[in-house]
């Protein structure tokens, strides 16, 4: 079954997230060295690593896409970073998946577009693993829950 919820950020940190809420700082110092270690990746890739000091086993690491208004494929890229993402938990065995949103953070991409796309591409891409088991949505901000909470319902009725 899939359980496609909302919570808040802090729910996967055990220490109090950091300002950007980077995974490193929560994750302490061997994240960073076994990031060193990947290289570079595109946009639209996605790496696993340990979760050292978060209560994850693991990390799936993507760089979602700089928001420029849209007309440079901004939504084919971040719905590649979520099926990316989705492929690397399926051949690691990862059932559970918890995604922040991709993109609407620093790189500016509008929260209820990014929303839509994540939403729309997981609920693709879980009928195409049924190895998922459960996909939850961390969210930013205050706010942000409400958009999600939102488009989730538009889609279950």
């Amino acid at each position: 079954m899939i359980s496609l919820r909302t919570t808040s950020r802090k729910r996967f940190y055990r220490r109090r997230p950091t300002p950007r809420n980077r995974p490193p700082d929560a994750a302490g110092p061997r994240l960073l060295d076994e990031c060193r270690l990947l290289g570079g990746y595109g946009t639209d890739d996605a790496r696993r690593t340990r979760g050292y000091e978060l209560p994850a086993r693991f990390i799936i690491r993507t760089v979602g896409p700089v928001w420029h208004g849209g007309p440079r494929g901004e939504p084919e890229l971040l719905a590649s970073c979520y099926r990316r993402c989705i492929g690397v938990a399926v051949q690691n065995g990862i059932r559970t998946l918890a995604f922040p949103g991709i993109g609407s953070g620093i790189y500016g991409y509008p929260i209820e577009l990014a929303a839509q796309v994540a939403i729309a591409t997981v609920r693709t891409a879980v009928t195409e693993f049924p190895v998922i088991r459960e996909v939850g949505f961390c969210c930013h901000s205050a706010a942000d829950p409400a958009v999600y909470q939102a488009l989730l319902a538009d889609a279950a009725s």
